[in-house]
């Protein structure tokens, strides 16, 4: 009895603090105008530098485009191609709130890759970068949409390798699952499908309290970083890397035009809220699309057992577990991570050019780099 009384209290404080936390991201806003819902301005002809990475210089005619697309609600979707004539092709969606200038290192990695064979579409989800902050609510499936539209403004009809952490996991699936031709594998990284049950998407209360705190007013730029980054990685690496931590995310910040709008961070979270894609996992497994599941052991944001529940209803799937990491597993495991992808890559390449001639199952346990951990027992 006391056990239980203990676990309902528990839910009961971690609704309470999420109700908190959309509280907040209503009336906390400083110095709010009009232009926050106004379309994104476009950006003038392209220079031959990326406006959104400065990690890649002096990047020539042939090598970086960027355009926006018009949604049929007049969005404005803004959108990068590296590398756009390489012949292997990869998608990267970025998470809650956070615009593509977080897979700045990845970027990098896949466009000096010495293969020089990637080529790399990003984008800037609705309400964050340049990509325009429409009015909510916002839903999953709606910001897969522009997502698509954005891949068709690209040309990539197919053969893509997508990979989406996060809320950019489930914009992954959403994809995945409205045109599963278009892809040649997707790796969904520290992600969750949903289930129905809002109280098993909320993040441990430590990251609640963290988020919470991120948004009081009048704090710092570096402490409110510092907060919010405290969510995503572990304290042991946050404590020898906090610095560098706090200005490369301040940096990225300033380099996607600012903070995040608290109206937009409250929309994405409630169309997060809202996702459940388990019934819909099968479609996956039977059009036998290669996945890859990478989760870190220590994520706090998204529990790791939402990755098993995946693999559950994806069995062809592999789920890949890093020990002593946390929700920002791109950043904890930057290295470990891209070989990860390119070994799955090159094999999934291979299994979409022999499935006609060998159905068996996906195997990449020779080559990804962490150990696999076994399926859950069910």
């Amino acid at each position: 009895y006391y056990i239980n009384l203990c676990l309902f209290t528990l839910a009961v404080i971690m609704v309470f603090i999420a109700e908190v936390i959309l509280f907040k991201f209503q009336i906390i806003q400083l110095h709010k105008d009009s232009a926050d819902i106004e379309m994104a301005t476009p950006l003038a002809q392209d220079s031959g530098k990326s406006e959104g990475l400065d990690v890649i210089e002096a990047l020539g005619p042939d090598d970086f485009v960027h355009g926006f697309v018009t949604t049929k609600d007049q969005a404005q979707i803004h959108f990068y191609l590296y590398g756009p004539n390489r012949p292997v092709k990869v998608a990267l969606v970025m998470g809650l709130t956070a615009s593509h200038t977080h897979w700045d290192e990845q970027i990098e990695f896949f466009f000096r890759h010495p293969s020089h064979q990637y080529s790399v579409l990003c984008f800037d989800n609705r309400g964050t970068g340049k990509s325009s902050r429409t009015r909510g609510p916002y839903t999953i499936h709606g910001m897969a949409q522009d997502l698509a539209q954005c891949m068709d403004e690209a040309g990539w009809a197919q053969g893509v390798h997508l990979v989406g952490i996060s809320m950019g996991g489930m914009l992954a699936q959403e994809l995945a699952l409205m045109t599963p031709t278009r892809f040649a594998s997707v790796s969904l990284l520290a992600t969750l499908a949903g289930d129905g049950n809002m109280l098993h998407k909320l993040p441990s209360l430590s990251v609640c309290t963290a988020i919470l705190e991120s948004n009081l007013p009048h704090l710092s730029d570096e402490k409110r970083m510092s907060k919010s980054i405290s969510g995503w990685v572990t304290p042991d690496y946050l404590k020898k890397h906090s610095a560098e931590l706090i200005q490369k995310n301040l940096k990225r910040e300033k380099l996607a035009g600012g903070k995040c709008s608290p109206d937009v961070a409250k929309w994405q979270t409630e169309a997060i809220m809202k996702f459940n894609s388990v019934g819909r996992l099968h479609k996956l497994e039977e059009a036998k699309l290669p996945v890859l599941i990478v989760v870190g052991k220590e994520d706090k944001m998204i529990c790791p057992a939402h990755s098993h529940l995946i693999l559950e209803k994806i069995p062809s799937a592999r789920l890949v577990e890093y020990d002593g990491v946390g929700h920002g597993l791109f950043e904890q495991s930057r290295d470990k991570l891209q070989q990860d992808l390119v070994a799955f890559f090159s094999v999934a390449e291979t299994s979409v050019i022999s499935v006609s001639a060998s159905p068996a199952p996906l195997d990449t346990t020779s080559l990804i780099s962490a150990s696999p951990s076994p399926a859950p027992a069910n």
